[in-house]
């Protein structure tokens, strides 16, 4: 049925003059025009939609960052997506009749989708605590259940991240060759599991936590962040020199590894948290907070920044 309706709207959005490509599951098509753009899902799955509602898709023309329209087609009545556009059976049949008019009578089609708000930022709480350098909650509890899939009980999490920007510079020479450490380097370390991954996309903000929230104290020493930071740098720009030599008839090759000196490596460091909805049923589902995306993997094994 997927790729049965992906294809029926593919034709819908070129008959529209759209130009229309195929994106990476989960998601289906796109469909661009001037300066409008589609981002469009075919799926009856909960979770999927929901991700999918929940997320905000731009597109970047020139110094212009163009936010997309969101379209979910789906045959389950059940999902009714806030911040997108949802066609269902009836929607798709009179669309492709539109077209199908449209493409007989030799006159453009016209696809309106309603403009939908962005996802709001969560109404304000309480909070409480020491202030905390955090990502904003963008998804509230209710929406994270949503989001989650199943019936359960949702808890925020505020986990520890560090978050570092690091610079290796310097030089050898060694026996006429010039040996060279340049680089830039930035992610975030995971402060409980040790994991690395990337820079989230988003603004961090400085207050204290909800009231009914729990600040997950960091099991990995700022000390040992640098430490653990600097030895992938120190990997990472390890330099291996080969020098031809001979003597009489005979030709020798040293090989010499070179690698940067701790003044040689700069990283600089803080301790940023990511809140995180745990939602609790007959499993547990982790939904990034300021995102919306279900981690692929609990907290404890390796909390995902998606």
């Amino acid at each position: 049925m997927r790729t049965r309706a992906k294809d029926a709207i593919r034709r819908i959005f070129s008959f529209a003059a759209y130009e229309v490509d195929d994106l990476e599951s989960p998601l289906d098509l796109s469909a661009m025009k001037g300066e409008d753009c589609v981002v469009i899902m075919v799926s009856d799955e909960p979770r999927e939609a929901g991700e999918f509602d929940a997320r905000n898709f731009k597109l970047r023309v020139g110094e212009q960052d163009i936010t997309c329209k969101k379209l979910l087609f789906t045959m389950n009545e059940n999902l009714k997506p806030q911040t997108c556009t949802r066609w269902g059976p009836t929607d798709l049949a009179a669309r492709a009749g539109e077209a199908v008019l449209a493409d007989v009578l030799n006159r453009p089609l016209r696809i309106i989708l309603e403009v939908v708000s962005l996802v709001p930022e969560v109404s304000s709480q309480e909070l409480v605590g020491p202030e905390i350098l955090h990502l904003p909650l963008k998804i509230d509890a209710k929406r994270a259940v949503q989001i989650a899939g199943i019936e359960g009980s949702p808890h925020c999490r505020y986990i520890p991240y560090w978050q570092y920007r690091s610079v290796c510079k310097g030089e050898r020479t060694y026996k006429g060759q010039r040996v060279v450490f340049s680089g830039e380097k930035e992610g975030v370390l995971n402060a409980i599991n040790g994991q690395y991954g990337e820079i989230p996309g988003g603004t961090f903000e400085k207050s204290g936590i909800l009231a009914d929230g729990e600040r997950v104290s960091p099991k990995i020493s700022k000390d040992e962040a640098l430490q653990r930071i600097m030895n992938v740098i120190v990997e990472e720009q390890v330099k291996k020199v080969r020098i031809r030599q001979e003597k009489g008839d005979a030709i020798f090759y040293e090989e010499k590894l070179f690698k940067p000196e701790g003044d040689e490596i700069r990283v600089d460091l803080s301790l940023v948290y990511i809140p995180v909805w745990e939602v609790k049923g007959k499993k547990i589902v982790e939904v990034n907070a300021f995102s919306g995306e279900v981690l692929t993997e609990p907290m404890d094994e390796g909390c995902e920044i998606l």
